[in-house]
């Protein structure tokens, strides 16, 4: 299977029928959308013991029951009532102001007309409750229920993430349902409301447009649609226009010179997808995105230089609920290279099999995905690659790529780079920016773009490209965080410690050992390096993280030569913890 989904959540009334089973053709289908390894939930606002006097065989056709409009879920033989049901003292009341009404094992259901009535007797008696309209129907559910709460805890039980479902609804209660999945369907004849927040209107109404479905391209993955809802930012235009990219559906490039913000741009995106739940795989093969499993949910493998076993690997982006970090900082380049070519084919089959993880990030991907790199043949998107040298891209690789993010250097962008990818003409000729003057007007002025400065566009596409700055990051971007925390750096580049006449017999290889010398060193080598500025200018040149390099500036700039042991002792104190929050020490 190619798709990217493997579960289809559909309502009941309206779209599957509209009275009584669902037709023959219907039924036939959904068991062949089965047999093909997709699991098929009945999401319903309906009391499921109403809907088995209609529909008898209603288990039998799905794997899934979430009745009462998200308050019940049903499957291998259980009931699971996912909430307290709405107070019983309604009841009374209800009767006693002439009110019909019917109870499921949570809700209260009664015709919309009675609407006021309702508001009336909820505030009056303080329950926390919510009114639930379903065309003409009127449903009473305790506050937070939705049918997509419901399709949560469903897809949850399932082990699917909502990010590989798609779901299919015709009225109002249908909303919360399509915006819980990937991917919203709306039938031809659902309601207005529906159809303007759906992915996908279908041609045909209710039954005859889920059939349609069913049968056609879009589930089988021979059509992507980007979703308009799950979108990342990638930061703002001159004029403040939000530059953002679809979330799903596409394979990116990250392309540009040396110390151009790739990492920084890749970091940006990675989170973002994280935060939105996508299940995301990413290899490091320079320590640059360790900090990224400070987030909720992030796994880091292989931080100590120990490749991870790819059975760990797999087990942790299976469940399309945790992402990864796979740190290949520590480990030789050819060692990298074979690993992530051994681990993609797995990766990938993972997808055809449970459909995640939803992206998969290789940074100096020109290394591991050169010309002679086997691609796996699947037509799963979902891939992001950063690399300096697009150009040594295996070809059927970069055939793949639906956007490209080229990043300005300090000398803007790397025309390298641009002519690897074909982009002189579009570049050229782009009018970048809406408003007047926000482009150079001699030239396209390519070399006057400076560090976070990047341009985004659709290949193949005759739409103009975008330039922007990039955004703010969420988690604070380290270069080669484990690499110069850990690993060894050549001997020439290590930190030696002395004060004025003599070697102090300390040095440090990396940044861990710099920190523990730091503690114990003499406050007469502390002077020596600060009233130099030495600790600055090593962070600066060597382990290149400017912005530890200015924090050591700001605090050497207070000691001089008649500083206190009191004060060298807060200097002290001031550069460990500088370094400490920098590098979660």
């Amino acid at each position: 299977m190619t798709s990217a989904f493997r579960a289809l959540a559909l309502d009941y009334d309206g779209t599957l029928t509209t009275g009584g089973p669902p037709s023959p053709a219907l039924l036939d289908a959904l068991r062949a959308i089965r047999e093909e390894g997709f699991a098929v939930i009945l999401v319903t606002g309906r009391i499921l013991e109403e809907l088995r006097a209609v529909f008898p065989e209603v288990d039998a056709h799905f794997d899934l029951l979430v009745g009462e409009n998200g308050a019940v879920l049903e499957g291998d033989r259980r009931v699971h009532e996912l909430v307290a049901p709405v107070a019983p003292e309604l009841d009374s009341v209800l009767r006693e102001r002439a009110v019909p009404f019917r109870r499921g094992r949570i809700l209260l259901a009664t015709r919309g007309k009675y609407d006021q009535i309702l508001l009336e007797e909820l505030r009056r008696g303080g329950l926390d409750c919510q009114l639930v309209r379903n065309r003409g129907e009127l449903m009473v559910l305790p506050a937070g229920v939705s049918k997509g709460s419901g399709l949560r805890h469903g897809l949850a039980y399932l082990g699917i993430s909502p990010h590989s479902a798609l779901a299919v609804g015709d009225a109002e209660n249908d909303i919360t349902l399509l915006e819980a999945c990937e991917l919203g369907v709306a039938v031809g004849d659902a309601v207005a409301s529906l159809k303007a927040r759906a992915d996908v209107v279908l041609s045909r109404p209710n039954g005859a447009g889920v059939l349609g479905l069913l049968q056609g391209p879009l589930l089988r993955g021979h059509v992507r649609v980007e979703p308009s809802r799950w979108q990342v930012s990638l930061g703002r235009t001159a004029d403040g226009k939000s530059v953002d990219l679809p979330a799903s559906q596409i394979d990116l490039l990250i392309a540009g010179g040396s110390r151009s913000g790739k990492s920084f741009a890749a970091g940006l995106i990675a989170e973002q997808l994280v935060g939105l739940g996508y299940a995301v795989c990413m290899f490091d093969p320079e320590g640059d995105h360790a900090p990224l499993g400070r987030l909720p949910q992030v796994v880091t493998l292989g931080s100590r230089g120990v490749l991870p076993d790819p059975e760990d690997l797999l087990r942790v982006v299976s469940q399309g609920i945790n992402s990864a970090v796979v740190d290949l900082s520590l480990v030789g380049a050819a060692e990298r290279n074979a690993y992530i070519r051994h681990v993609l084919p797995m990766l990938e089959q993972l997808r055809i099999e449970r459909g995640v993880p939803h992206w998969i990030v290789i940074d100096e991907a020109h290394s591991s995905l050169g010309a002679d790199f086997p691609v796996p043949s699947v037509s799963h998107k979902g891939h992001c690659l950063v690399t300096y040298r697009p150009a040594d891209l295996a070809p059927a690789v970069r055939a793949e790529i639906d956007f490209v993010l080229l990043l300005a250097g300090e000398s803007g962008i790397d025309p390298d780079v641009a002519a690897a990818m074909d982009l002189g003409t579009k570049l050229d000729a782009a009018p970048f920016g809406a408003s007047p003057g926000a482009w150079p007007a001699s030239g396209n002025g390519l070399d006057r773009l400076g560090l976070g400065d990047a341009v985004l566009f659709r290949t193949g596409a005759d739409a103009d490209p975008q330039l922007f700055t990039l955004g703010a990051r969420w988690v604070e971007h380290v270069r080669h965080w484990h690499k110069y925390l850990r690993a060894e750096l050549p001997r020439e580049r290590w930190f030696y410690f002395r004060n004025e006449s003599h070697d102090a017999g300390v040095s440090a290889a990396n940044l861990g050992e710099f920190h523990r010398a730091l503690r114990r060193v003499s406050h007469a080598v502390l002077r020596h390096h600060a009233r130099a500025g030495d600790f600055s200018r090593w962070l600066d040149e060597v382990i290149q993280d400017d912005a530890l390099s200015t924090a050591f500036h700001r605090i050497e700039v207070r000691v001089d030569d008649g500083a206190s042991e009191h004060e060298l002792a807060r200097t002290r104190r001031e550069l460990l913890a500088a370094l400490e929050q920098r590098y979660g020490m």
